[in-house]
Order: structure tokens, then sequence, then C-alpha cells
């Protein structure tokens, strides 16, 4: 569903057109989240671009910062996990291995 309001005024630069096309409509919710509400406003085309570039700025930032951060868990886990089994398993004098305090070959 959507909230549209029908203005001839952009709500950025607040420049009136009667030009079709040049007053555009934007989604303030981006349309690829799929909101369940959204509110369309109108806008002229080239504070449309300007705002399209921001959101595709913020988009890109933000997709970095969720890979840093999942690489940071990825190494994380990989250090937890090499300290867990070097705990776990320890190699004795026969050349087996001790699990849970059971000899292994």
């Amino acid at each position: 569903m959507n909230i549209l309001i029908q203005d001839e005024q952009c709500w950025i630069c607040e420049k009136t057109s009667n030009i079709k096309g040049e007053i555009t409509m934007h989604h303030c919710l981006p349309r690829h989240l799929n909101p369940k509400k959204n509110v369309v406003v109108p806008i002229c085309q080239a504070c449309h671009d300007k705002l399209n570039a921001h959101d595709m700025n913020g988009l890109f930032a933000f997709g970095y910062k969720i890979t840093r951060t999942l690489n940071d868990v990825r190494r994380m886990t990989g250090k937890f996990y090499k300290n867990v089994m070097y705990k776990v398993t320890k190699k004795n004098k026969k050349g087996g291995y001790v699990e849970n305090g059971r000899n292994t070959l």
C-alpha cells in the first residue's frame, strides 16, 4: 500500500513544474525491500538523481560493513575452533591422540 502525495512542487528544492516528466515520484522506502506501507513523494528529476546516487552510496557502504563484519566473524570462529581442537586433541607420546581422556591411534 502506497501513501501517494499529490503535489506539483518538488519536496526537496520546492521547484514547481507543469511539464510532464519533470516532477517524478520517489518512494521513501526502497521498493526492493518490499515494505508493506510506503510514502511516495513528488520530486524533480535533478533531486531524484541526487537522492538515488546517495541511496546507492549508502547501500555500497552498508554492503562493505556487512562484508567486513562477516569476515571478522569467520576469522574469530576459525581461531576459536583451532583453539578448542588444540585443547581437546593433544598428541601423546605413543603417536595417538587423547580425546576426552581416551587414547586413539
